[in-house]
């Protein structure tokens, strides 16, 4: 059956813009590659070659083929973009989005609905009052914001989230099972005819027609499947500008910093809060704007993390049971994502084994009072523990960055000649960081050292001297996979326009993190939804 609208990819934003499209009364066909649940024939698919692979989390680690997506692997924090993120800044080459914060800003409401995580407020101040501290007390919000929240999702798979209504739903049609392998164009070359697609096996191939089409198959293969549907464009569609697979970008994350703070350890926030909702939240440190403007910082953010669990000197019973847990295969995936349990392990061989076990033995009963709490907190209620940080008796802390990168074209994916089982070519994937990244990443700590010490509240103390060559040899994404279809407002500069329409084509649109002209600093799966829904908007203005 024709239906109004076909959406290729039943991830996030698959989701949500086909519920969104039913609450106006509108028809969709949801065609997903993947079945209910993990399959490692359908995962395949997604296989990449990598120019630097330590520079890459591998595919089968980063996405999933099935009902809802990556939010399978989606550890459920939920932040928004910041206004600064859509503004033109003259230190960040390629910066500015042709749509105004507030043009997203409007749908930050629906899509925490959607996600389930309270209410759009990201600031302790509201949320929490403004009688309460930030992450110490004494300390300002000015050059740096400890107030800032980031809050937790209740459903972290949204596919078995929406299982139920979707099978009851009249008007959205879920076809799973099925990779759409080309996009075929009107004679005139100016809309979508129909797209095509096959079975898992690549034995039934059919073609599947619409008023509108959508492509929300991931930032990768989105980007992936506009290269490959070169059968009227040698160089795929969309791709007017040449910046198709261009601008690459992720985040810069890692670890190269303990903070002290000179206060006592029971006044430190460092763990998650609950709002009146019971949504969990957690306060993390920011550079203003002015801080970024006038250092000539990215944007980036720094929160609060236990020491490093693969180090045994940290002396902590519960740190290094977790991390003997997460090292052990047979009990990784019971405990972490692949992608968590890599980050917490360092993915090392573990060469301190008696030293951990020392640390364990010396303190069982710790472990013992710790277990029952946490365990019943993590895995009973509806509503489950993110994940757990500890309170440090000496009130030290290893801080985590997760800051922006700046787009690049030298960092880019494009087709290789190594074609997967149904004949689509295979993406080679050449991610780069630049000096700008790296050194932006160091002076923001140096930043924040100098407004704690100002205020007499702690100080950082550095892992090394050679800060730049340790943030580089961290640098790693590809669970963020942005920039490849970039918005812009003319054809010559990008993918899509205002709308997320593919240039040149009147029917075709792209709900994928591939659009963000920049990365900012948080994930990109809130505004990704609420991307999504105000494609829905759009559509719905057309169509009704």
């Amino acid at each position: 059956m024709k239906a109004d609208v076909c959406i290729v990819g039943a991830g996030p934003a698959g989701l949500a813009l086909a519920l969104e499209l039913e609450r106006k009364n509108l028809t969709v066909n949801l065609i997903e590659s993947g079945n209910f649940g993990f399959s490692k024939k359908n995962q395949e698919l997604s296989k990449a070659l990598y120019v630097d692979k330590l520079l890459h989390m591998p595919m089968e680690h980063a996405v999933r083929r099935q009902l809802g997506g990556t939010s399978a692997i989606w550890g459920g924090r939920c932040i928004p973009l910041d206004p600064v993120d859509f503004q033109k800044r003259d230190h960040v080459p390629n910066s500015g989005w042709p749509i105004e914060y507030a043009e997203i800003a409007k749908y930050y409401e629906p899509a925490c609905v959607f996600a389930e995580c309270g209410g759009p407020d990201f600031s302790a101040k509201t949320v929490f009052g403004e009688d309460r501290e930030g992450i110490v007390p004494g300390l300002p919000d000015d050059a740096f914001l400890s107030s800032a929240l980031e809050r937790w999702s209740l459903p972290k798979n949204f596919g078995a989230r929406n299982l139920r209504h979707l099978r009851g739903s009249q008007k959205i049609t879920v076809i799973l099972n099925t990779t759409c392998l080309a996009i075929f164009l009107e004679p005139n070359l100016q809309a979508v005819r129909a797209i095509k697609v096959a079975s898992t096996s690549g034995d039934i191939q059919r073609t599947f027609s619409a008023k509108h089409y959508v492509l929300a198959c991931g930032g990768l293969e989105t980007t992936r499947l506009l290269l490959n549907s070169d059968q009227h464009y040698e160089s795929g569609l969309g791709n007017i500008s040449g910046a198709l697979g261009k601008y690459y970008m992720g985040h810069i994350s890692g670890k190269v910093a303990t903070v002290h703070f000179t206060g006592p350890a029971k006044n430190t926030a460092y763990d998650f809060e609950r709002d009146s909702d019971g949504v969990y939240c957690r306060k993390r440190f920011v550079p203003t704007e002015k801080t970024q403007e006038t250092h000539k910082l990215l944007n980036g953010a720094i929160w609060l993390d236990n020491l490093p669990m693969y180090k045994a000197d940290h002396e902590d019973s519960i740190l290094s049971a977790a991390y003997l847990a997460l090292s052990n295969p047979l009990s990784r995936g019971l405990l972490a994502t692949e992608a968590i349990a890599r980050g917490a392990t360092q993915n090392t061989r573990n060469h301190e084994f008696s030293a951990h076990l020392k640390n364990i033995v010396t303190d069982v009963p710790k472990i013992l009072r710790f277990l029952p709490n946490f365990l019943y907190h993590r895995y009973i209620p509806r509503r489950r523990l993110p994940g757990f940080f500890l309170q440090n008796s000496g009130n030290r802390y290893a801080l985590h960055y997760h800051c922006e990168q700046i787009p690049s074209e030298r960092s880019r994916v494009y087709l290789s000649s190594e074609c997967d089982r149904l004949g689509m070519r295979r993406l080679t994937v050449d991610l780069t960081y630049s000096k700008a990244d790296i050194s932006s990443v160091r002076r923001s700590h140096e930043l924040l050292d100098q407004h704690l010490r100002q205020y007499g509240i702690g100080y950082l103390e550095f892992d090394g001297a050679n800060l730049n060559g340790l943030i580089k040899s961290q640098a790693r994404d590809g669970i963020h996979q942005i920039g490849t279809t970039r918005m812009s407002s003319s054809p010559s500069l990008g993918v899509v326009d205002e709308d997320c329409k593919v240039h040149g084509l009147d029917n075709l649109y792209v709900a994928s993190s591939s659009v963000f002209p920049t990365s900012g600093q948080a994930n990109p799966t809130l505004t990704l939804i609420a991307l999504a829904i105000r494609v829905a908007d759009h559509l719905a203005s057309k169509l009704n």
